[in-house]
């Protein structure tokens, strides 16, 4: 019980504010000397001075065009104590989960501006940071519908209109925000205020079905806990006994929190994201809006694209490996068609990912620092005509990982990198001990195949990356060599010379069961040389779900499966038949040394993070590897000799 409430008060931490980072070193010239300016990728000096480190803060409710109040808090550089005259240009953030809070322990209230450096060095920088409640939220009125409905685009737009009439906005915003926050500045520029002239989401969503459903399968560690936890921050239950809770503070002239109680009521109305994505019809593709005019209680935000690449707004997108959405920044990157950068880092979901010690990650220390340095440099370019080269740059960075916490960057200009890498298939075949082997070579055999019962304790741990999509607790994965011996794995030999696997893989496997459908589940881990075992990236697909399609949208060439109830509907059984499933992994990077080898893994079940499908009894799943049925991986393999 204490591990729950201790895991429950970590999470609400988490969801309402950015995390507690420490400050960044303040980013001060005296002048923008022409030999002491620099800008590039995570360095900038000379274009930008750091002019305050006082900020007064002022909050108050705003109606959009239907009569809602949003509450809505202004943070305004000061000198003095007294906030700066001067008008300047707006940073806004549509806040899903409170726009400033009262921490259990902590003095005053605390915005994002006091908990997030790169939000401080904007405002240490000129800018202004304004943020908003969504309906349905906080002290804000009116209630939830759905993820990304048409209402916030809308009021979002309504309060850009407010931002620009105010005396002290020089009429030029953006916006920014991490995970609901960035979805909701996706949202929001399908429908753009003329004076929103730049966006830097981080940890974004594209396609909300594969976000509720991954391959078909419903992602239950998930949607509960966020859930839980919105129904808890928006006042719709009560926190369990004895939490502590970070309380919403009203606004300056609602002193006793009067309109924030009626403002509570309405978020009763407010929808449950399990319960929806639970519903019959959303099992499939077809429950889920994909028309270009959005639909007024949830959208899909990849059928926002047609809208959004009307506008052009320029987007820089920041996201990582270890992410819960790591596919979805470069199915961006391929389908925007305005001004757009992306930085792929070696970072989870949770902005503020610390240790057992409760120290902060070093990848996380560096991630503060980065995307201070970066969005100061994005918004000085669009916001404030600095000519600081950032267009001129390659369009993507990205982390390969190493060992012990490292990472190198590497650039390029397209997606999928081209530059040393090679799609290489690695077949599932037989050792002569028995066990299973990843080879380069293709199976010569006429029947080879492996067969397992169905574990429904199989499980990658309730500290995944799905988990850490609304966790606090660091994400963490075990050592998945048990978790392996509850399905069939496959190993390749040591390496000989180092390499890297940087990209989509792809599993195309051939499979029957004693059962009419089946979840599959695909892991991919490095193992070293010493037989430590680190989980990398995985896929699932449930085999009813095989069908695969044109997509509305660029792909990258990856497999699509359509999702479709009548796809679905007239698939054949998996019992009887033996049949193709061919689905694409997230996408990963990760380098290797000699002597290590990679884990290609298969089970039946994850059930800590996925609904299981269950059967009456556990059914036997069987993986053919022969030379007519050749299962395999596709891996995008980079060559290292450049190192």
């Amino acid at each position: 019980m204490l591990k729950t409430k201790i895991f429950v008060w970590l999470v609400l931490l988490a969801l309402a504010g950015y995390g507690h980072q420490p400050s960044v070193a303040v980013l001060k010239t005296d002048g923008p000397s022409a030999d002491d300016r620099a800008s590039s990728f995570g360095v900038y000096r000379g274009y930008s001075q750091a002019k305050y480190d006082q900020w007064t803060r002022t909050s108050r409710y705003v109606e959009v065009r239907d009569g809602t109040a949003l509450a809505v808090d202004i943070v305004r550089p000061s000198l003095n104590g007294a906030a700066v005259s001067t008008p300047l240009p707006v940073i806004y953030t549509m806040q899903r989960y409170g726009r400033s809070h009262i921490y259990p322990g902590r003095d005053g209230v605390l915005t994002p501006v006091d908990t997030t450096s790169y939000i401080r060095s904007l405002v240490q920088h000129g800018y202004i940071y304004v943020s908003v409640g969504l309906r349905g939220s906080g002290a804000s009125f009116g209630s939830v519908t759905g993820v990304q409905a048409a209402s916030e685009a809308r009021d979002a737009f309504d309060v850009a209109q407010w931002i620009v009439d105010q005396p002290w906005s020089n009429g030029r915003l953006g916006m920014m925000g991490n995970s609901y926050r960035a979805n909701a500045s996706l949202m929001a520029i399908s429908a753009p205020h003329p004076a929103v002239q730049a966006i830097f989401p981080s940890m974004m969503d594209f396609d909300n079905y594969l976000t509720a459903r991954p391959g078909g399968v419903l992602n239950a560690g998930l949607l509960t806990s966020w859930s839980q936890v919105t129904a808890i921050l928006d006042g719709m239950v009560p926190a369990p006994e004895g939490l502590p809770v970070p309380q919403i503070p009203p606004v300056d002239d609602d002193p006793e929190g009067t309109r924030m109680a009626a403002a509570m009521l309405e978020h009763k109305r407010n929808s449950n994201a399990l319960a929806r994505a639970s519903a019959p019809v959303r099992r499939y593709r077809d429950g889920y809006s994909y028309a270009a005019e959005p639909a007024e209680d949830e959208n899909v935000l990849a059928a926002m694209l047609p809208r959004i690449n009307r506008h052009k707004v320029p987007v820089y997108l920041w996201s990582g490996w270890q992410d819960l959405w790591p596919k979805q920044p470069f199915l961006w990157m391929a389908n925007l068609e305005g001004p757009k950068k992306l930085a792929m880092g070696p970072w989870s979901h949770d902005p503020d990912e610390r240790d057992a010690q409760g120290q902060r990650q070093p990848n996380e220390v560096e991630r503060s620092r980065l995307q201070s340095v970066e969005m100061l440099r994005w918004f000085d370019y669009w916001l404030k005509d600095a000519d600081n080269g950032i267009m001129d740059e390659p369009s993507y960075a990205v982390s390969i990982m190493e060992d012990a916490g490292n990472w190198r960057w590497v650039f390029a200009d397209s997606w999928p990198l081209t530059d040393g890498v090679q799609e290489v298939p690695y077949y599932l075949s037989g050792g002569a001990d028995g066990d299973g082997v990843l080879s380069t070579a293709a199976p010569k055999s006429q029947s080879s195949k492996d067969s397992f019962k169905v574990d429904y304790t199989a499980t990658t741990g309730p500290q995944s990356r799905w988990i850490d999509g609304t966790s606090f607790f660091p994400l963490s994965y075990p050592d998945l060599t048990d978790n392996a011996r509850k399905g069939v794995s496959f190993l390749t030999p040591p390496a000989e010379e180092p390499f890297s696997l940087v990209g989509h893989p792809v599993a195309e496997l051939y499979v029957t069961s004693t059962a009419p459908d089946a979840d599959v589940f695909a892991y991919v881990e490095i193992v070293k040389a010493n037989g430590e075992a680190r989980y990398l990236t995985e896929g699932v697909l449930r085999a009813s779900h095989r069908t695969l399609g044109d997509a509305p949208y660029d792909t990258l060439d990856l497999p699509w499966p359509t999702h479709r109830k009548a796809d679905v509907e007239a698939a054949g059984p998996l019992s009887g038949n033996i049949v193709k499933l061919r689905f694409a992994l997230l996408p990963f990077s990760q380098a290797f040394a000699a002597g290590d080898r990679i884990r290609f893994t298969i089970t039946g079940a994850d059930k800590d993070n996925f609904e299981p499908f269950m059967q009456e009894q556990s059914p036997t799943l069987t993986i053919m590897r022969s030379e007519r049925y050749p299962s395999h991986v596709r891996f995008p393999v980079r060559e290292e000799t450049s190192r």
